[in-house]
């Protein structure tokens, strides 16, 4: 039997520019890593500062923002950074699995991230970065869904199409944050078709679904619910009009998308689209949404060969039914 193929389970092998980003911070110099961010605020921008401040020093970026309050991106990195840190103290378990030390530290957390975050904003009001982590900073304050909105409508003011920021606002109207699966699925659907196609917008709509299959309580419900007619069309429609796309761009994120729709395509039965989606990601295991598995690599490789066994048998079957011998 051949080897397994290697996975990666790194954003940045699919990112160059997080790759640079990284390094840049490692060595602590600053111009570098700004150098990477710079152009376009685009979606792309948020996601790499995300994913750099996790690893980032914590007292290189407390020192850059204070040199330089008015620098977007100095506050946009350590806000995430702090608002990240106060999340792991949390855990993403549900509230009632958290104790109240826990809670006292993560609200703490978030408020000095607020805190930051507010500042920048003040100074330059037009980074879609910040606005999407003070989406967060708003979801675990509990400040109410008309405030959450309201940041929601000066980042779509500065860019509507901005998926980041929009996941955030929907994870706040899912039912866990006290949202509903029909505001939850409205906005995510709203958000696809409002935006060009071939874009990472219809990611939002795979992942509601995945957040409802999540709550469902047996394999049976998940299976009976993914199997309705109207949840597979909406899964084929978001998946052509994203991943499955010809012009889908390949902008940081895109292996999230790719896996999102590999994940709950293959759960749906929809077996073809899975197995393209796959075909596209490759050998890269995103974070997200395979590190809420166990073991995200195995799983992956799992779920994967699946489907592709999957559509070969049905392929199969049709050629037979067809009377076309199988190639």
């Amino acid at each position: 039997m051949p080897p397994a193929e290697p996975l990666v389970v790194d954003d940045s092998a699919a990112s160059p520019d997080l790759a640079a980003l990284r390094r840049a911070l490692d060595v602590r110099d600053w111009d570098a890593a700004t150098g990477v961010l710079a152009g376009p605020r685009t979606d792309g921008r948020t996601m790499l500062i995300r994913w750099a401040a996790k690893d980032a020093d914590l007292d290189f970026l407390r020192k850059i923002h204070e040199s330089d309050p008015a620098d977007s991106t100095a506050g946009a990195m350590l806000g995430e950074r702090l608002i990240l840190d106060a999340w792991a103290i949390r855990s993403t378990r549900r509230a009632r699995h958290v104790s109240q030390a826990q809670f006292d530290a993560f609200h703490a957390g978030l408020v000095e991230a607020e805190q930051v975050l507010a500042a920048t904003a003040a100074h330059d009001p037009a980074d879609p970065a910040v606005w999407t982590s003070r989406l967060k900073t708003a979801r675990g304050l509990e400040m109410g869904e008309a405030e959450t909105r309201r940041r929601y409508a000066a980042l779509a003011a500065i860019d509507p199409h901005h998926t980041s920021g929009q996941w955030q606002l929907m994870q706040r109207l899912c039912p866990k944050w006290s949202g509903s699966l029909d505001a939850m699925h409205a906005f995510a659907r709203e958000c696809m078709l409002a935006a060009p196609e071939g874009g990472h917008a219809g990611f939002l709509v795979a992942d509601a679904y995945l957040e409802e299959v999540g709550d469902l309580p047996d394999a049976a419900a998940q299976s009976r619910f993914l199997g309705h007619r109207s949840v597979r069309a909406a899964l084929r429609e978001a998946a052509a009009r994203s991943v499955l796309h010809p012009s889908f761009t390949r902008t940081p994120g895109w292996v999230q998308v790719a896996g999102t729709f590999g994940m709950i395509l293959s759960y749906a039965g929809e077996l073809d689209l899975a197995h393209r989606s796959f075909q596209l990601v490759g050998p890269w295991v995103s974070a997200y949404p395979w590190g809420a598995t166990a073991d995200p690599v195995g799983y992956f490789r799992r779920i994967r060969a699946e489907s592709a066994t999957g559509r070969q048998r049905a392929t199969a079957a049709v050629r037979r039914a067809l009377g076309r011998p199988p190639r």
